[in-house]
């Protein structure tokens, strides 16, 4: 989603598949990948609001975590998977800890960063 709605700074990032030619700064174990400044006000998850004209993407309305998690679980169904899907949320402590450690790949909100 963050590639359909031109989220990363970088122009060069525009496909998933980019992804895969960054390196891993050296002896820093991340790669920073900050967002445009246009972002901090918007939901990626957004409600799609019904007017006059048709329906339309509100970025501006974040998309509630219960209709996340029902989309997920629809989806999960479609694709055939055996257990059903759902969003894996994190405490605040929990969170923190995961961010100081340099362990396991993490998402901070001003940009997405690879470990």
């Amino acid at each position: 989603m963050l590639f359909k709605v031109r989220a990363f700074k970088s122009p060069s990032i525009d496909c998933p598949e980019r992804l895969y030619s960054l390196k891993v700064l050296e002896r820093l174990n991340e790669q920073a990948l900050p967002l445009r400044d246009e972002m901090n006000d918007e939901f990626i998850f957004c409600e799609a609001v019904r007017e006059a004209q048709g329906v339309r993407i509100a970025p501006e309305r974040q998309l509630s975590s219960g209709s996340v998690r029902y989309r997920m679980k629809v989806g999960g169904e479609i694709i055939g998977y055996s257990m059903p899907m759902r969003p894996y949320n994190l405490r605040d402590g929990s969170a923190k800890g995961l961010n100081e450690s340099r362990t396991y790949p993490i998402l901070h909100y001003s940009g997405l960063i690879l470990t």
